[in-house]
């Protein structure tokens, strides 16, 4: 991870600040009010029109079916990849309260874009342990994110297994697991 640190472009140590002081520091506990909602929409343009590959190797856009609607819902999120079977992994900022984990909690089935690559998953929830995982390679990878981490679980990171524990209860994982249709 350290090798990988070292390879972030300026882009992506700029981007990766803005958002942890935009999240850090002026966003709502409970979810990210208006301008972040439609901040954080941004990407889904880039996809549209295809340049998806340029909105960051960190990046992928889900499209999930609405649990009330049923109509598609478009969300682009930050991933990274599972150490056993490198699918991607996404976790929610806002716990169960994002409507797209609400709606994966509804049906599960989804799509994924991915740079160019665009197919149909499953979204299997993850582990606490299997979470925690996933925050400390999280924070290890962006370490502005930590005092975020802590400001919304209002639990301390400090390095211990168990306050990753302890923060991963707030933070639903999933693991986007490729399928035939």
């Amino acid at each position: 991870m350290n090798e990988e640190n070292e390879k972030k472009t300026l882009f992506q140590k700029i981007q990766l600040r803005v958002e942890s002081d935009l999240l850090g520091k002026y966003s709502a506990l409970d979810r990210p009010g208006w301008f972040l909602k439609y901040f954080f929409k941004m990407p889904i343009f880039m996809w549209k029109i295809g340049l998806g590959e340029f909105v960051g190797p960190y990046y992928l856009l889900i499209t999930t079916r609405g649990r009330k609607s049923g109509k598609w819902r478009d969300t682009p999120l930050e991933f990274s990849r599972h150490k056993l079977t490198n699918e991607p992994v996404i976790i929610s900022g806002w716990a169960y309260r994002s409507d797209w984990v609400k709606n994966l909690l509804a049906d599960p089935r989804l799509q994924v874009r991915v740079g160019r690559q665009h197919y149909n998953a499953i979204a299997i929830p993850l582990s606490l342990e299997e979470c925690a995982d996933t925050i400390e390679e999280y924070t290890t990878y962006a370490p502005t994110m930590k005092k975020v981490f802590e400001r919304w679980s209002q639990v301390p990171l400090d390095g211990t297994r168990q306050s990753l524990l302890e923060n991963a209860k707030f933070f639903p994982c999933f693991r986007l697991q490729k399928v035939e249709i």
